[in-house]
């Protein structure tokens, strides 16, 4: 078992009420609810229908016939059902109501499992149903309510059983290569089919095709309103939870210590502190023992503690804005079903949306079409992350409860308190382990965020909250605001200016956010802008008060701000504000790059060797199509550049950045296309045409990589004429698909174009970027065959997770039934393409966690422990914004430093390291290496020697011996860890590229904190 913490369900907030959770109690409490509930008064109803108990006998007889020859899965089946309860259900029939008390408790599980996977789909039920309005389009999800993925269903279950059995997670180790999660999901997919049998009639199983996929997948549904209803009341009485909820008290990862906080609970989460989306048993076993204490890099400790400081904060629920936000979705959903109205200013009395709101009927039209577009389920372009969702998470039947809690007061006035739990990904960055309530969400969730501390600002604080509600604004209305046109960035003192300039406005949203449109008019962050707005007017109304917003400082493209620091390149570092600007202004790279891109729109050939790649014709076409276009800038600003120059340090590859920029530019895209289509420009006609035969859609077989390339590129965009290209009307549908082929290929390759443009751009002006990715690359090649794996300089134990795939599966028996789960794991082999592409992003995002960790450390350290982190940006109190600053700034000198002539000190450690990895590599017999380890002077050690002589081999063997046995004893464990994966594995390297021979060239840059002369800018993080 890995560095975890155990909480138990009534550390959680809508869980259970008080008590419950004690041993036995839950278990009771779940039987009986379910009873009520779902299965009252059902005896009569139908004749078709069993009772409840009748249900369980049949789920009982099915289940009995479990067995599994897997010796891992037959022990977690003992864990829930014991030979004894097994025995005892096999005298089970119709008319004996004398089942096991673990099979009534899997069966309660089970459809306790069933109603959390349906719930998904209820608080999908809400939206405007106007399908002909194309202004307002239906924000609801068409897919039929009361239906839930079979594989999500199998997930929630097996999540609920990880939670009830929690010992035997805890203890058991799993000997074969089955990991102990392909056996919970195993299991639950064992009681669903045993549900599915009994609960025939009630519940259902079909085939279908979502929308925009490919493949059919297998859903469950409801076959019954009156069945839906119930389980909807049973969720809202007992909301037990497959995911974790924000807490009632901090906990922590202690080392050493694997035991629940309590243990007399039925149910636990299991946080593990480092979690790999995939894994196999090289990487379970390196952590495992990375993080025992015999092994645990001194410095890791330091690393546990700044989580630790984290996992502290005590937050609340921002009242006022959750008010307004169900207010908002009380729009959405009162309504519903009702056009939009149009009525004279004469009869707003009688229309009901101006009565209920206070709205006139411009005011109404306004905020309903931003509900629709912008706050409740948006027709996003980009598919939202499950933290990112809008206001719809609002209404989700599982977290109701949690927010209702929340958002208590007590009759003295005080506030509900909560802290979230935190866990880290296998670089180090960490991640709040609650996925609908979590700062690191989207707009509406970080905005309900407050420090449940509070205090009154103070000067330095009132700026700092000024400059953060401008922060919030898009940059183009500020700068047009304050007249400014020579140039496209704003100091520190011009966004606190623009708030004064605009302070009625900002009081006015504050006062009516309802019938005010300036807050979200103006702003990029709406909902963040409004609970900045609501705090200035609360600071305004009483200056004494106490202020609990959080405010934002974040980094300028955070990864080019590590790659300046570890090139030493001064003009990079000056681009991404590390380093002050020469007019003290701040640098803004993604503008700088976008004015050199626009440079060179049509000279594609000319900046890249354009010859027989799939995606050439396209470029080149694309390319030409941009020439003829007058406004190039509207193509290449600053927010095109941004969503490519911000992801190349974390290794995203050109198709994906196409898709990033097609989200900025697909609706200026059609209506060029369509405006020079109607102008029918002979030039622009024939490029057409060239686009439209580019890909070979009616040739079975070819241009699949173009075809997937702009398939997945155009995907979620020109949903409308995509509509038409699968009407029924056969002239219509053959009109709509020419001009869709066309404009999904026009669209696709002008955005792979512009990133081409951009990354040419980058390349140009800061070339250590490339010469520092290609140094790295050179390095992946040297050791290619084994993993690449290091420690931070925290000490936290890195290791890609790039290994071949491989398929598998895990069986079991229900009767004569077989029960399988697919299992796409990773295999033992090293993906040697992929370690390289990876090392870069990799490196990066260790060091970045890194730097987070120090900033959380230092800033405790200094009196700062209200703190929030999204990876590159941190949230404290106002008050405390310049002494996080500077601790961002000294730790930031802190990781990187250097003397002339020398590299930054993490980077020289590194190269050390990896030069290590290499010449291990080449060892032809690792086994010898790993006895002599283990027994000084023993036989490996005496062979070798007696070998030395004679064999170069057994002499370059002792070399690197004596440098193992130099490491501290962390180091020597991840050598271990190498040599027993090339002992296991027989991997043998062949052609082995040679390690480069020095350190990449570095710059002149060095580092100095801000009690030195040369302080860092004031920009690099604001």
């Amino acid at each position: 078992m890995t560095l975890s913490m155990w909480i138990s369900a009534d550390l959680q907030y809508g869980q259970v009420a008080p008590g419950v959770a004690r041993s036995g109690a839950m278990q009771r409490v779940l039987v009986e609810y379910i009873k009520r509930h779902l299965f009252d008064d059902t005896n009569n109803t139908d004749n078709n229908n069993y009772s409840y108990d009748q249900m369980l006998v049949v789920f009982t007889k099915q289940l009995r016939e479990f067995s599994a020859s897997q010796l891992s899965v037959h022990s977690l089946r003992q864990a829930i059902l014991t030979d004894e309860d097994i025995q005892a259900a096999k005298l089970v029939d119709l008319d004996s109501q004398q089942v096991p008390a673990s099979f009534e408790v899997v069966f309660c599980v089970a459809i306790q499992g069933l109603c959390q996977a349906l719930a998904e789909s209820f608080v999908k039920e809400l939206g405007f149903e106007s399908e002909n309005d194309e202004k307002y389009p239906d924000i609801a999800t068409k897919f039929k309510q009361g239906r839930a993925a079979y594989t999500q269903v199998v997930y929630i279950i097996a999540s609920l059983l990880q939670q009830g059995t929690w010992r035997w997670l805890r203890d058991h180790d799993v000997n074969d290569k089955t990991t102990k999660s392909e056996i919970y999901q195993l299991l639950a997919k064992v009681l669903l089919e045993s549900l599915l049998v009994a609960m025939h009639g009630w519940i259902i199983v079909e085939k279908l095709r979502p929308d925009n996929e490919k493949w059919e997948r297998y859903y469950i549904g409801v076959s019954s309103d009156d069945f839906t209803q119930r389980i909807k009341s049973f969720l809202t009485k007992l909301p037990y939870r497959y995911t974790l909820q924000p807490l009632r008290q901090a906990v922590q990862y202690e080392i050493g210590d694997i035991n629940p906080i309590a243990s007399n609970g039925d149910n636990f989460f299991c946080v593990e502190l480092i979690k790999y989306r995939s894994t196999n048993n090289f990487l379970y076993q390196f952590h495992a023992g990375a993080i025992k204490t015999d092994y645990m890099a001194k410095q890791f400790k330091q690393y546990i503690k700044a989580i630790n400081v984290q996992q502290a904060v005590p937050w609340r629920i921002n009242l006022t804005v959750l008010h307004w936000a169900k207010c908002f979705n009380d729009l959405a959903k009162k309504y519903a079903i009702r056009e939009k109205t149009n009525v004279e200013e004469s009869e707003q009395a009688a229309n009901p949306l101006v009565m209920d709101y206070d709205l006139n009927v411009a005011q109404l039209d306004s905020l309903r079409e931003w509900i629709a577009k912008a706050f409740y389920e948006p027709d996003a372009a980009e598919k939202r992350k499950h933290f990112e969702r809008s206001g719809e998470f609002l209404d989700h039947i599982l977290s109701r409860q949690a927010l209702d809690e929340l958002s208590q007061i007590t009759d003295e006035g005080s506030r509900t308190v909560f802290y979230l739990p935190w866990k880290a990904d296998y670089r180090g960055r960490i991640y709040a382990e609650t996925p609908w309530l979590t700062p690191q969400g989207g707009d509406m969730q970080r905005a309900l965020f407050e420090f449940a501390n509070g205090k009154p600002l103070n000067e330095q604080g009132i700026s700092a909250l000024c400059r953060h509600g401008a922060n919030l604004v898009r940059r183009t209305q500020i700068l047009s605001d304050l007249g400014i046109t020579d140039r496209q960035v704003l100091t520190l003192d011009e966004r606190e200016q623009w708030v004064v300039d605009h302070e009625s406005e900002i009081l006015a949203s504050a006062k009516a956010p309802l019938q005010e449109s300036f807050w979200r008019d103006v702003a990029s962050k709406p909902m963040q802008f409004l609970a900045f707005c609501l705090t200035y007017q609360q600071w305004k109304n009483d200056p004494q008060k106490s202020i609990h917003l959080p405010i934002q400082i974040d980094g300028t493209c955070n990864g080019l701000q590590h790659i300046s620091a570890l090139t030493c390149d001064e003009g990079l570092a000056r681009a991404v504000n590390v380093m002050p600007s020469n007019d003290n202004l701040p640098s803004d790279i993604y503008i700088e790059l976008a004015n050199e891109a626009v440079t060179t729109i049509g000279q594609l050939g000319k900046l890249r060797k354009l010859g027989v790649g799939i995606h050439e014709k396209g470029l080149v076409l694309a390319d030409a199509w941009l020439v003829n276009n007058q406004n190039r800038q509207k193509w290449l600003n600053r927010d095109t550049a941004k969503k490519i120059v911000m992801t190349i340090p974390y290794g995203a590859s050109e198709t994906s950045q196409a898709g990033f920029v097609l989200e900025a530019i697909a609706e200026l895209v059609f209506e060029e296309w369509r405006k020079t289509k109607e102008q029918e420009n002979e030039k622009d006609t024939a490029i057409y045409n060239q686009f439209a035969q580019l890909i070979p859609w009616d040739e079975k077989g070819k241009g699949k990589k173009q075809k997937k390339f702009v398939i997945n590129c155009s995907k979620p965009h020109y949903k409308a004429l995509r509509k038409k290209a699968f009407c029924s009307d056969v002239i219509e549908k053959q009109e709509a698909w020419q001009e869709l082929i066309e404009l999904t290929a026009l669209a696709s390759y002008v955005a792979l174009t512009i990133v081409h443009h951009l990354r040419f751009a980058l390349s140009k002006k800061y070339p250590s970027v490339d010469k520092f990715a290609g140094w790295l690359e050179d390095i992946a090649d040297a050791c290619a065959g084994l993993p690449l794996l290091w420690l931070t300089p925290l000490g936290f134990p890195v290791c890609q997770d790039k290994f071949k795939l491989g398929g598998s599966s895990v069986t079991a028996s229900l009767g004569t039934k077989k029960i399988t789960i697919g299992v796409e794991r990773l295999g033992d082999g090293v993906e040697s393409s992929k370690q390289k592409s990876s090392l870069l992003p990799n490196l990066i995002h260790s060091l970045d966690a890194t730097h987070l960790a120090m900033t959380l450390l230092d800033a405790k350290a200094s009196g700062v422990t209200d703190i929030g982190s999204i990876h590159d940006c941190l949230l404290c109190h106002p008050n405390d914004a310049v002494i996080l600053s500077q601790s961002v700034r000294e730790t930031f000198v802190e990781l990187y430093q250097r003397t002339k002539g020398n590299p930054p000190e993490p980077l020289k450690r590194w190269f050390d390291w990896m030069n290590l990895i290499e010449k291990i590599s080449v060892l032809q017999k690792p086994n010898l290496i790993l006895g002599a380890l283990d027994e000084t002077d023993g036989l490996g050690e005496r062979m070798l020697r007696s070998s030395a002589a004679q064999s170069q081999n057994a002499e370059y063997a002792l070399l690197i011996l004596d440098k193992i046995r130099n490491l501290e004893t962390s180091q020597r464990y991840l050598v271990r860890s190498l040599l027993e994966y090339m002992v296991e594995t027989g991997v043998q390297k062949k052609n082995p590229k040679n390690f480069p021979p020095e350190l990449f060239s570095m710059g002149d840059l060095i580092l100095v904190d801000s009690n030195k002369k040369t302080p860092l800018s004031e920009y690099f993080f604001s």
